[in-house]
């Protein structure tokens, strides 16, 4: 077994992890604009905020280089 480089860490993250979390995150802003239309506040800021919050999860910060998922 090898360890994975920097490089193919780098790739399975733009590949699988920033896309399926962007996938979700348009997802749950398309759901909350279905329950805006519904004028259910609540539900609409929920399904934002999570949006949201994965979003900011999903952005290779500059400081998230220990976590292997900083700038190339």
């Amino acid at each position: 077994h090898s360890f994975p480089t920097r490089r193919s860490s780098d790739l399975r993250f733009f590949t699988m992890e920033h896309t399926l979390m962007m996938l979700i995150a348009i997802i749950l802003i398309t759901l909350g604009y279905g329950h805006a239309k519904k004028g259910n506040a609540k539900k609409v800021f929920t399904f934002y905020v999570i949006a949201l919050v994965i979003i900011l999860i999903a952005i290779p910060w500059p400081f998230r280089t220990a976590l292997g998922a900083g700038w190339m």
